[in-house]
Formats: structure tokens, C-alpha cells, sequence
């Protein structure tokens, strides 16, 4: 794993839905939330996003980087 990235992460449930999720892409698009908070990842941190919560992965920090990040999707059932 290596370099940083931000993670803009937005709880907000009222954001306009820009494109409906794909299962293809296994992602949906919203509106930029007015205010969101940041997450810095770089090698040794790590995130745990619900899937309620709106985030936006990839945001530079500072001069452009390559970035080697490792992503594991958990199936939540009810």
C-alpha cells in the first residue's frame, strides 16, 4: 500500500441522485453535499464506511501521487 488520498464522507440523505446506482460500476452518483467531512488514508490508516454512508474516494492531497490501496466490501444482510 502506498501514497495518500482524501475521502470526502457525507452523511447527508438528501442529496440529488445524479446517476442511479450501476451494478457494473457498484457505485451510484450524487450532487456534491454543501459540507462534507475529509478522511486522510495513507499506508497504516484504514476507513470503515457503512453503506449509508455517502463517500468520495480518490481526492488528491497535495502534488499528484500514485496511490495503491486495497478495498474489501463486506455483504450486509438484514
Amino acid at each position: 500500500l502506498a501514497g495518500e488520498e482524501s475521502i470526502g464522507v457525507s452523511l447527508s440523505k438528501d442529496l440529488t441522485v445524479e446517476q442511479p446506482y450501476s451494478e457494473e460500476r457498484d457505485c451510484a452518483l450524487f450532487a456534491a453535499p454543501v459540507t462534507c467531512s475529509s478522511v486522510l488514508l495513507k499506508p497504516g490508516r484504514f476507513a470503515v464506511l457503512y453503506p449509508d454512508d455517502l463517500h468520495q474516494p480518490g481526492r488528491m492531497v497535495g502534488a499528484p501521487t500514485e496511490v495503491r490501496k486495497m478495498v474489501v466490501k463486506v455483504r450486509v444482510t438484514s
